[in-house]
């Protein structure tokens, strides 16, 4: 059965919208979502972020008062700073799995919410 996940760019990823943290401050927590499981949810303060990493399958990833959706693909990375709500689901047949870690974010600018494929 064909996947519901779009196709990766020829190009890559797009850019971030601000510098990746390379190694989190706080351990990695793992996340599977199942085919046909509930909508699950993630939410940062102000001053949080966190960056989530597709390990395998395809997932689903929309934050609350965003208008965009990500398809998170094996080997792909999400940023988010908040404060923020993240809903993820998989998409297609098969499972998805996660691993996202949390870490204290330097207030930059504007505040708002700032997500970045990267």
């Amino acid at each position: 059965m064909k996947t519901l996940c779009p196709p990766l760019p020829a190009h890559g990823p797009s850019r971030p919208l601000e510098s990746v943290r390379e190694a989190p401050a706080r351990p990695w927590q793992r996340l599977f979502l199942a085919p046909l499981q509930a909508v699950q949810v993630l939410s940062f303060r102000a001053g949080e972020g966190a960056l989530l990493e597709a390990e395998q399958g395809c997932a689903w990833v929309t934050c609350d008062g965003r208008p965009e959706d990500h398809f998170l693909q094996a080997g792909q990375r999400l940023w988010c700073s908040g404060p923020a709500r993240l809903r993820m689901s998989a998409v297609g047949q098969e499972p998805a799995h996660l691993v996202w870690a949390a870490q204290a974010v330097r207030p930059r600018g504007a505040p708002g919410v700032r997500v970045s494929v990267v």
